[in-house]
């Protein structure tokens, strides 16, 4: 006679089931009883940020496995399986020191997968220039007279916008040699038109900072160089400008003031940095093919602009050059750089445009901060590069007490082809 353990089964439990599947074992999760497989559903449902998807089955989808046609499951009716049971949403993502789901929890996350962009209505307003050229017919076929280009987007979307758009402005063709003469003009001018349209002082040609030519300007053009470059230098940040949104937010007078103001230092920063772009080591490169080295500058007999060319060198190949190889500065930092050093000063501004500008400022310094955690991956090396590339605004405004001074006297004394109405009305906004 065999004898029977009755001792065998003593403070034995049967094992808790999922009341959601009926998969043992399970556990209490979320204020019920689950297993491990939808305790993660669950989890990933509720931190996801976005809305349950409705089901496909007119809610005929039976558990366990709430099998849908194409043996996939269906969310839907899972997760009211959940709710049903006595699951709890708000009791899911609190567990200290994971990241991940505390950041997944935050209110207002956005959905998973690619973010939605939003689309802009365009006016069919034409464009007001004169003439069409090449760039702005390219300029024309992308947006309208009042272009914001750059839209109100996820700031890694407004960086890509902003980066494109300055490579479109800098493409000049290795067919588009300069045309050293061309016409331009600053007489009866006034900022508020060249704001509406540029290419009223001159024509868009080749901004010309690439190193793919040996140009040379024929010597009777000299005189009137720097007129030229002034002129084609209005022209491109007027583009720039015209295409920022926040420009636009501003009162026609603020506008004017502020870009009177910033124009010349963002003038010499292009210098600097496609300087540095180009890698040109032997001085400094300028718009339309100048390529400008010290000893070079006293042969050029050019009397009037030497002190202030070599003080603009010297302070660029020693403090501003450097600071941007140390930072490894690329068109995504100097996109962002140019438009914090534009919005960096309310001076001169209303009480509503300062504060636009001081939104602006830190609307971009955001930008560049996050872009640098992206390039770099390590947060300490990303806050020590923004630190350095801040530095450069400041740099700038040391620079410019000293060039605006010396943009006076060439508007005083009629210097270089600087001669009109409009550098006269930039001086009086200084």
């Amino acid at each position: 006679m065999d004898l029977v353990d009755l001792t065998a089964e003593y403070g034995k439990t049967p094992p808790e089931k999922c009341r959601v599947c009926g998969k043992s074992p399970a556990s209490k999760i979320y204020g019920s009883i689950a297993c491990a497989s939808c305790k993660i559903f669950f989890l990933r449902v509720c931190t996801a940020g976005a809305p349950v998807p409705d089901c496909q089955n007119f809610r005929l989808c039976v558990g366990p496995k709430f099998l849908v046609p194409g043996k996939s499951r269906c969310v839907a009716c899972r997760f009211e399986k959940c709710i049903q049971v006595g699951m709890l949403p708000e009791n899911t993502a609190r567990r200290r020191g994971c990241l991940l789901r505390e950041k997944r929890s935050m209110i207002g996350l956005k959905p998973r997968g690619r973010p939605k962009l939003e689309t802009q209505e365009i006016d069919d307003q034409p464009s007001t220039s004169f003439s069409l050229d090449t760039r702005e017919a390219q300029l024309i076929a992308k947006y309208f007279s009042r272009p914001l280009l750059f839209s109100k987007a996820p700031s890694l979307d407004v960086l890509r916008e902003l980066t494109n758009f300055e490579r479109l402005l800098m493409s000049d063709t290795v067919i588009d040699l300069l045309p050293h003469n061309f016409e331009y003009t600053m007489e009866k001018m006034k900022m508020m038109d060249i704001l509406w349209n540029p290419t009223i002082i001159c024509p868009r040609a080749p901004v010309g900072y690439q190193l793919y030519t040996n140009y040379e300007m024929p010597r009777k053009y000299m005189s009137t160089l720097g007129g030229r470059m002034f002129a084609r230098s209005l022209v491109l940040f007027a583009d720039w400008f015209r295409a920022t949104p926040e420009f636009w937010d501003l009162n026609e007078e603020d506008r004017i003031n502020l870009f009177c103001r910033q124009v010349l230092r963002l003038n010499l920063l292009n210098d600097y940095y496609y300087t540095h772009k180009y890698q040109f080591n032997d001085g400094i490169l300028s718009p339309l093919y100048t390529r400008l080295k010290a000893n070079e500058i006293e042969e050029a007999n050019l009397e009037a602009i030497t002190d202030s060319f070599l003080y603009h060198m010297h302070f660029g190949m020693s403090v501003v050059i450097p600071t941007m190889r140390k930072v490894e500065m690329g068109d995504e930092e100097f996109v962002l750089i140019r438009n914090i050093i534009f919005f960096s000063s309310g001076i001169g501004l209303t009480e509503n445009g300062s504060e636009i500008a001081r939104k602006a400022f830190l609307k971009y310094s955001n930008i560049l901060l996050e872009y640098l955690k992206l390039r770099f991956r390590r947060e300490t090396l990303a806050i020590e590069k923004f630190g350095k590339l801040m530095e450069i605004p400041t740099y700038m405004q040391w620079l410019a007490q000293k060039m605006d001074r010396r943009f006076c006297k060439m508007v005083f004394m009629k210097e270089s082809g600087i001669v009109g109405s409009l550098p006269e009305e930039i001086f009086q906004r200084l």
